[in-house]
């Protein structure tokens, strides 16, 4: 049996903990990753109309006439509207 030296009142800290074993035949804890809370894939809108505001950004929609469109800023208008994709 080792003696560990007492506490340094003068600033020294005392070395740190070990690690306790698992007991045999068990397995550490893994991390899961994050579910997400919903669908990675959004549904694409119908009706949308080219130019008008639109939210949230990355959101997918079809023209009446089919052409697809997505939710987006421009180089030169800061504000979310549907653009060609």
């Amino acid at each position: 049996m080792t003696c560990q030296p007492p506490h340094d009142p003068w600033g020294e800290q005392p070395p740190p903990p070990t690690a306790t074993p698992l007991p045999a035949g068990s397995r550490p804890r893994r991390q899961h990753p994050a579910v997400p809370t919903k669908p990675t894939t959004e549904p694409i809108r119908t009706g949308v109309h080219a130019g008008a505001f639109c939210s949230p950004a990355g959101a997918l929609g079809r023209t009446s006439t089919g052409k697809l469109m997505r939710c987006k800023t421009s180089a030169t208008d800061s504000r979310l509207r549907w653009r060609a994709a």
